[in-house]
């Protein structure tokens, strides 16, 4: 059975813009009570919202102008661009609905009647959803229209979001099991449970590093689930309700808060930075990559955001910097002098200085050639040359640079209360601290180095575990906190 129906209403943008660390958020206002939800990016360039309201949404991602397309009989939730170069959404008032750009939709009926919810692209060119009400089925619609249903194991699973993997199988989360299922094209079921109790598994993507990660609605984490079935998860800074998520074109994983209205971004090293989003829109429900290097979500009952980042880090050319508090300054490798971090981040060449003396900075890195991912670890109270080579596990080393302050000329002696020169660190992922006779390589620490006016290098941890090359004695020494470690000069 189908239904087709074409109409279209013009819809005026209003720009909210908004600055939030190394990205520029600017929202754009639709039709009050259209709840959006789900979002995605068209075969013709545009943003395509599924509209609970009643109404698919065609967004311009430039100036975010958006063209609404009734849909009458449908409440969408989710959105998926199809093989076929039109848009598949599903509604909790039943059926696959099929939208082509010009707004002409047509709903096809499935074997089991019922609300449908996820839905995405699968690797066969069909298009797959589940069906949460039905107790635990996972659909196929091909792009004629024909249907396929495959139970899941789990009678109760509630099926709700659906991706498609790195593995060729379908993934997708069973709120009501709490478990994280998988299928391939033919049918054929594994299921995980989600260590954490009630986690209330909602969202769910492919991410950069081969693996799947998805959202804990109820219980403030990010999970991550290899195609073998192990499962690790991240809780979140502060207590949330994470709701969509995305693999981005940084190298990172993003999702939307949607209990304190804030994007966050996790690396696939479990390294969180949280951006609140600008004031009065209701919570964010859905996100999704957009033109460029740019992120789309949906929020509250009328309005999207659209979310630009900086370009990614090239592995031996540029690292992403941003300010986390207070002043950073920045001087490029032949640079006359040092320059004010802004408040939008920026990209910057290796070999360039940063000082943090007054400031925390948070500097992001690509993992390596051949290799999806970035690393981020904050560094403050100093200044430092970033460097990184051109390899595959490329490690990014923030060297102390800059006179040594406070010491006299008589060795050892000191004219001030802050002496030689120093840094801290915080972070996990292939960064490594250099100063003049050690290097400290880090594993998820929060340390310090310092060059003493003695020609000595202190090393100490508070947190976590650091590896000290001592390059006078050739020797690494594994460093727990709380611990230090002094690399004297050779007499």
């Amino acid at each position: 059975m189908l239904r087709r129906i074409g109409l279209a209403v013009a819809v005026l943008a209003l720009a909210v813009p908004a600055t939030a660390g190394a990205v520029e958020i600017k929202e754009f206002t639709i039709p009050a009570g259209s709840f959006p939800r789900g979002i995605t990016q068209g075969p013709d360039g545009n943003m395509w919202v599924a509209a609970d309201g009643g109404a698919i949404l065609r967004v311009n991602p430039a100036s975010g102008a958006a063209l609404a397309f009734g849909v009458a009989g449908a409440s969408p939730t989710g959105i998926a661009a199809g093989s076929d170069r039109n848009l598949w959404f599903t509604s909790v008032d039943g059926g696959v609905w099929r939208i082509t750009p010009t707004g002409e939709a047509t709903q096809f009926l499935p074997p089991t009647s019922g609300g449908t919810d996820g839905i995405t692209a699968g690797p066969d060119g069909a298009l797959w959803y589940t069906m949460r009400g039905s107790g635990g089925i996972v659909g196929r619609v091909s792009t004629d229209g024909t249907f396929t249903e495959f139970p899941t194991p789990t009678t109760t699973s509630g099926p709700t979001r659906i991706a498609s993997g790195p593995d060729g199988r379908l993934w997708f989360t069973e709120q009501i099991a709490n478990q994280i299922g998988r299928v391939t094209t033919t049918g054929v079921f594994e299921e995980s449970a989600v260590p954490t109790a009630g986690a209330g598994a909602n969202a769910i993507t492919a991410g950069p590093d081969g693996a799947v990660w998805f959202t804990e609605l109820l219980t403030s984490r990010i999970g991550r689930i290899t195609t073998a079935g192990a499962t690790t998860e991240f809780p979140l800074p502060a207590n949330g309700q994470p709701e969509g998520i995305v693999a981005g074109p940084d190298g990172a994983l993003w999702f939307v808060d949607g209990l304190t209205a804030r994007l966050g971004r996790i690396t696939v090293d479990g390294q969180f930075t949280m951006y609140d989003l600008p004031g009065g829109g209701g919570p964010p429900v859905g996100i999704a990559t957009g033109p460029g290097n740019t992120l789309w979500y949906t929020r509250g009952t009328e309005r999207v955001g659209r979310v630009d980042l900086l370009p990614p880090p090239a592995v031996g050319k540029t690292v992403n910097v941003e300010t986390v508090t207070g002043t950073v300054l920045v001087r490029a490798p032949k640079g006359k002098r040092f320059v004010r971090l802004g408040a939008d981040g920026r990209q910057i060449p290796t070999g360039s200085q940063v000082d943090t003396r007054k400031g925390t900075v948070s500097l992001t890195a690509a993992k390596g050639t051949g290799q999806n991912g970035t690393s981020t670890s904050e560094f403050f109270d100093g200044v430092f040359t970033v460097t990184q080579p051109r390899s595959v596990n490329a490690v990014t080393e923030a060297k102390l640079s800059g006179p040594l302050e406070g010491c006299s000329k008589r060795r050892g002696a000191t004219t001030s209360a802050r002496k030689g020169r120093r840094l801290w660190g915080r972070g996990k992922g292939r960064f490594r601290t250099r100063g003049r006779r050690s290097g400290t390589i880090i594993r998820g620490t929060t340390w310090f180095i310092e060059d003493r006016c003695d020609g000595s290098t202190l090393t100490r941890v508070t947190q976590g575990t650091v590896d000290v090359q001592d390059f006078g004695t050739g020797r690494t020494i594994t460093l727990k906190a709380p611990g230090t470690y002094v690399a004297r000069p050779r007499r």
